[in-house]
């Protein structure tokens, strides 16, 4: 009986919001950093890093507080590009035009994003057996996942699967540069197929609908996903926000606003209930 952890992407508030939420978790019992796989895209590839390498996760918010090192891009143009690549349906055209809008766009130097606390907190600190985490490879146009034989460090791994396109700067790691691991998908929730237990967290409500009524093309492809490991007999347990954090970051149109960081660090805290604690009890993580 195997269980993998899937953290998603969703910017400082994510990282704080998830943060907190197994760090309650865990005070009630239930260790998930015994995972055998814990798979983090984004804002949940560094929280993953934090919980396989037994890092203090009580310190991200602290780290995600500060102002963004950001050149140009504001966080108001960034919403508007996120809520233009969230309606591109085909893959191929997504990642494509990502990459473009990336590698076009002035931000902060790559050193200057590398030497974040974020991730500098990493440095010499050993890749952990079970923790993967996802890029996207600018010259390969696809999505990338690196783990402990990939001979990577953490700090440029976890660094690459979080430069959202024209904020921060694509990451260069050995014979290429990456691109934000939630372009496709902010869950990537299909690479824990196999695991017998799923625990998949989104920053983002998966019920979202847009101004037509429908549920966004974002949605649709993590609901998808969701769906896939179910039918291939995978039990999975869908962790979705509570109305706390999506009023905190204004139901994920606000993720980057790191102001809120310790709100949504307590907004982990209070979802992590009984209810929760039940759902998860129920898949034998005690």
């Amino acid at each position: 009986m195997t269980t993998a952890l899937v953290l998603g992407g969703g910017g400082p508030l994510g990282i704080a919001w998830q943060a907190g939420l197994l760090t309650g978790i865990g005070r009630r019992g239930i260790d998930l950093s015994r995972a055998d796989l814990v798979l983090g895209t984004s804002a949940g590839s560094v929280v993953g890093a934090a919980l396989a390498t037994g890092g203090d996760l009580t310190a991200l918010p602290q780290q995600v507080s500060g102002p963004l090192p950001a050149a140009s891009a504001s966080a108001t143009e960034l919403g508007l590009a996120m809520a233009l690549a969230a309606q591109i349906t085909d893959p191929a055209t997504a990642v494509e035009r990502a990459i473009a809008y990336a590698l076009g766009a002035a931000t902060v130097e790559e050193a200057d994003f590398l030497g974040l606390p974020l991730f500098t907190a990493f440095f010499g600190t050993p890749w952990p057996a079970a923790f993967r985490c996802t890029a996207i490879d600018t010259r390969a146009q696809r999505l990338h996942v690196w783990d402990a034989a990939a001979g990577v460090g953490l700090p440029p791994a976890l660094a690459a699967s979080c430069a959202v396109p024209g904020l921060f700067p694509p990451i260069t790691v050995q014979d290429s540069r990456y691109l934000d691991g939630g372009v496709l998908s902010v869950l990537n929730a299909t690479l824990a197929a196999g695991h017998q237990h799923v625990i998949a967290v989104s920053c983002l409500p998966l019920t979202a609908h847009d101004t037509t009524g429908k549920p966004t093309p974002t949605a649709q492809r993590q609901l998808a996903e969701i769906d896939q490991l179910r039918a291939g007999g995978s039990e999975v347990v869908l962790i979705e926000p509570g109305l706390e954090f999506l009023t905190i970051s204004e139901w994920g149109a606000d993720v980057m606003n790191t102001a809120r960081a310790a709100d949504a660090y307590e907004a982990g805290l209070h979802q992590a209930d009984d209810t929760l604690f039940r759902r998860l009890s129920a898949t034998g993580q005690q």
